[in-house]
């Protein structure tokens, strides 16, 4: 299963991407929340990594 279809234990519904946030260069904390009870999960993911630009 992705990350950004996680499902409510719950209420067995799909939560939904309400954001997220930069936690240093190499993760970020993304937030899902369930549309029936309202519950929020935390994911802490890698970043996707950047092509270097400039010369190689």
């Amino acid at each position: 299963m992705d990350d950004l279809e996680q499902r409510c234990e719950s209420c067995d519904l799909t939560r939904r991407w309400i954001g997220a946030e930069m936690l240093n260069s190499d993760y970020e904390a993304m937030a899902l929340q369930c549309p029936g009870c309202k519950s929020i999960l935390r994911l802490v993911v890698p970043r996707p990594k950047r092509p270097r630009s400039g010369p190689s």
